[in-house]
């Protein structure tokens, strides 16, 4: 059982917990994060969606990752798997430059997820997945599906590289899982986790966004803009990645004309780019 309390948090109780709040035998579909891992009981915290609205990117590199989601609740795919003696499991990569979609392409399927009866855990340490994590979601409920998603999948992998691979590649893991990971540093993600096709079946480079997302996202995120405003946007970052129109309308918002918008975005570009030379 999970109790609830007035936060929208749900605690997996040990066993002989006792407690005054409201009890429900599963989680509800949704994504959450883990805030609290002691003593055999775990606590997750609800992830609200985002006060902004989802960015549909309607593209051949987003219809791709729908068909290999869609494919992972594919009973015929579990059954097939099955057969073979095969853990059900899928994974997705999604590398490429800062600011060409990664994230919004993820924001598109929680809808999808959610409506297939998914638990989406966002950026959990590796090390508790397989232990604690799972298991206190599927005690009672063993066929749940569960979707990973790192939003910097090298970091996490790096950290936690041994746990990953051993969550993933086991005989004794868990199945019906699915990882989707994002990263602006594919080279980054450990070479065990991305030149094994069985457990990332897609991974897929996301070079820039199409022609004309710039306009449709300044039209559709910021309609309060002037027409005049808005066009300037996206002259002005039109092959810069997205995140920086997203700043140009931003501060269009808060009251800066022009050239002023101009300024304070060429003064962030060269910070950024004199940050990205000392990476190096």
């Amino acid at each position: 059982m999970f109790c609830l309390n007035n936060d929208g948090v749900y605690e997996r109780a040990t066993p002989h917990a006792v407690s005054d709040m409201p009890a429900i035998s599963r989680m509800p579909a949704g994504a959450y994060r883990v805030v609290n891992i002691e003593h055999g009981s775990v606590t997750f915290a609800t992830l609200e969606p985002s006060a902004e609205p989802v960015f549909f990117l309607d593209t051949p590199e987003m219809r791709m990752v729908r068909r290999e989601v869609e494919a992972f609740f594919d009973p015929a795919t579990t059954a097939r798997l099955l057969a073979a003696g095969l853990k059900h499991r899928r994974g997705i990569i999604l590398h490429g430059p800062p600011g060409t979609g990664k994230t919004s392409m993820v924001r598109q399927l929680i809808p999808l997820l959610v409506e297939r009866d998914a638990v989406i855990l966002v950026d959990c340490r590796a090390n508790h997945l397989e232990r604690t994590i799972i298991p206190a979601i599927r005690r009672g409920d063993p066929d749940r599906p569960i979707v990973l998603f790192f939003d910097d999948l090298s970091t996490s992998a790096w950290s936690d590289s041994s746990e990953f691979l051993q969550l993933l590649d086991e005989l004794t893991s868990p199945e019906h899982l699915l990882t989707i990971g994002c990263t602006s540093y594919f080279k980054a993600v450990p070479v065990e986790l991305r030149n094994r096709p069985s457990l990332f079946g897609l991974t897929l480079r996301i070079r820039r966004l199409p022609d004309g997302v710039h306009e449709r996202l300044a039209e559709q995120k910021y309609p309060t803009l002037s027409p005049a405003d808005r066009q300037f946007a996206v002259r002005l970052t039109q092959d810069l990645p997205i995140d920086y129109l997203e700043e140009a309308c931003k501060l269009f918002l808060m009251g800066y004309d022009p050239d002023e918008v101009r300024d304070r975005l060429h003064t962030t570009m060269l910070a950024g780019s004199v940050g990205r030379r000392r990476r190096r």
